[in-house]
């Protein structure tokens, strides 16, 4: 169908030809296309030559219809007509229907805005054949066509009434409305347009805050969480270095910490959560909101557009959810603060007493920790004391043993000598710097040979203990 289409096409305006005619080379035009291009180019020497093969005539050709052309032009254009009435369907329920049709009515094609009419492809042809009606203006037929039409006066809704937000025609502008606020419906929509663009530019900007908001109130929820975990550890830590003594006491402080930290970081976390979710489903309408907009701008009706807009509901306003950024700091440090002064209330309550009276709960593991730290501080002591005792031996006689104080700081190893005349024991007296409570403790050495070449001592360390009072002792064979 399209090549024959072509062979019937003039090769100037690619138009169907009409009232066709014939070169003496053999190809044809339109009669004024041809005269129109032989006129413009009469300057070359009074030649004239074919548009197509650039074939010269002399003098200018008489032209004449081609009538074998022309008939075989309109046999062609019947079968178009043909077969597009047979491409007509007939209307089905939900489609509109050709006004002219008679009995079963045909689907409508398009919308006459000047004849208030849709029409088949059938009932269309006038408008594309006659010339009054050439200059009609058409438009896709559809369900919605009808609400165009103004139902008093049967004409075209042009013009939008402000004053009164309704569609009216121009018969009802000099009428009922006359003095009103008018606007072209076209204009009306430019406008609406503009307005939708800068709601659209303020539902942007709203879910830009407020994903910002969201994003903040998240750091906030994981700074909450962190500092909960953080005081948590810090609390365990100190514990850790006192769980061999009391380890009963502090798990069970732990728990009760951990406890409360965990309400307090539930609290914190859920009004960050709530004002999360309302911001969240706030996002969701405001993007459900910009989707119907974009919907709506993609309407080329000006009477759908309108309509659309006018159904669209107001932005709801900002709720209590979008919280400043220094609001969300000053939450944030001040449940941190709270954290903080709950874990220092609990390491007071836990650590207020001295260690001693921490220690006299556990009178027996107090001692034998104590035991086990001065013998190894007290082991290099001895040795000491021995060789100082070995010194002695050489410079006294047996019958004028000697007797010696000791003072010495165990934390700093420093001490010094007193030696004084007394029978075969070396007494020492040591003086501590209150090292673990201790206030003081002493130190006995016994020769257990005469000999002044050999010198063996048994050595006892004794202490009493600052909450029980009561002495303890060890003896240790030093050589």
């Amino acid at each position: 169908m399209a090549e024959s289409r072509e062979l019937f096409d003039c090769s100037i305006c690619l138009q169907l030809l009409e009232d066709p005619v014939t070169t003496t080379c053999g190809h044809s035009y339109c009669m004024k296309c041809v005269n129109a291009f032989w006129d413009s180019n009469n300057d070359r020497g009074r030649r004239f030559s074919c548009p197509q093969c650039r074939q010269t005539f002399f003098p200018r050709p008489v032209l004449k219809r081609n009538t074998l052309l022309a008939a075989l032009i309109e046999e062609h254009k019947g079968e178009n007509r043909q077969n597009a009435a047979a491409g007509d369907t007939y209307a089905e329920p939900g489609d509109v229907q050709c006004d002219v049709c008679t009995g079963r009515k045909r689907k409508a094609s398009m919308f006459c805005l000047v004849c208030l009419a849709s029409y088949c492809e059938t009932h269309l042809k006038p408008h594309y054949e006659v010339a009054p009606l050439k200059k009609h203006k058409l438009m896709e037929a559809s369900a919605q066509i009808r609400d165009s039409i103004c139902g008093r006066h049967d004409k075209l809704l042009e013009i939008y009434c402000r004053t009164d937000q309704q569609f009216i025609c121009l018969l009802c502008l000099m009428g009922e409305h006359k003095g009103h606020d008018t606007v072209a419906v076209a204009e009306e929509k430019c406008h609406m347009q503009r307005q939708l663009e800068r709601t659209k530019e303020e539902i942007t900007d709203r879910v830009e805050k407020s994903e910002r908001t969201m994003e903040k109130l998240r750091e906030a929820a994981d700074v909450i969480r962190g500092a909960a975990w953080e005081a948590c550890d810090d609390f365990e830590r100190l514990c850790a270095e006192h769980i061999r003594l009391y380890v009963r006491s502090v798990e069970r402080k732990c728990s009760e910490m951990r406890e409360k930290v965990g309400e307090a970081e539930k609290a914190g976390v859920d009004w960050t959560d709530c004002r999360l979710g309302r911001l969240q489903r706030e996002v969701l309408e405001l993007r459900r909101r910009e989707d119907q907009i974009d919907r709506l701008t993609l309407t080329e009706d000006p009477i759908q557009f309108l309509q659309g807009f006018q159904a669209l509901d107001h932005l709801p306003a900002l709720t209590a959810s979008h919280e400043r950024i220094d609001t969300l700091t000053e939450f944030v440090t001040a449940q941190k603060k709270k954290l903080k002064n709950m874990c220092d209330k609990k390491k007071s309550e836990l650590f207020s007493r001295s260690e001693n009276n921490l220690l006299s709960d556990i009178p027996r593991l107090r001692e034998e920790i104590l035991s086990r730290t001065y013998l190894l501080t007290n082991i290099r002591v001895s040795m000491m004391l021995f060789h100082f005792a070995r010194l002695s031996s050489h410079t006294s006689t047996l019958a004028s043993p000697a007797k010696c104080v000791l003072r010495l700081s165990l934390q700093t190893s420093e001490w010094r000598w007193i030696p004084t005349q007394s029978l075969r024991v070396f007494a020492c007296l040591i003086e501590t710097d209150r090292y673990r409570g201790v206030p003081w403790s002493r130190l006995t050495l016994i020769t257990l040979t005469d000999s002044p070449s050999v010198t063996r001592l048994c050595a006892k360390w004794a202490w009493r203990g600052a909450a029980t009072g009561r002495w303890s002792g060890m003896w240790a064979l030093l050589i």
